[in-house]
């Protein structure tokens, strides 16, 4: 992930806000972000991750739901509303964050319905 200005990752993450900008960036470039390339090449949905209380914990988190819920993906580069509220979250309380990764399951973290689970998500939401 190098800029147009030949910027490595680890500068610009850093220059994002990213406290460990080299984990961060290896975040982005493997493992269950590396797999979804559109999300990475995202402009928006890093500066929307860059934007949260602690864009570390909120890139962690969005690993590991993207992991366990692959639907999520281009959820969230459709709905952008979406998008910012589930990183705010993620950035801003790890154990709301652990919540939905228990939770986690096709459309379980993005259920758009107050109190009403997708179906699929069998309760756990």
């Amino acid at each position: 992930m190098a800029t147009a200005r030949g910027e490595s990752a680890p500068a610009r993450l850093a220059r994002l806000g990213f406290t460990d900008p080299t984990r961060a960036a290896a975040a982005l470039a493997g493992g269950a972000l590396g797999a979804y390339e559109s999300v990475v090449d995202d402009d928006g949905l890093l500066r929307d991750v860059a934007g949260t209380a602690d864009p570390d914990q909120a890139l962690t988190a969005l690993a590991l739901l993207l992991e366990a819920d692959a639907s999520l993906a281009p959820t969230l580069l459709a709905d952008e509303v979406l998008r910012h509220r589930l990183l705010s979250v993620l950035g801003a309380s790890r154990a709301l964050g652990d919540h939905l990764l228990r939770a986690a399951g096709p459309g379980c973290a993005t259920s758009r319905t107050p109190g009403r689970a997708p179906p699929g998500c069998a309760g756990r939401c």
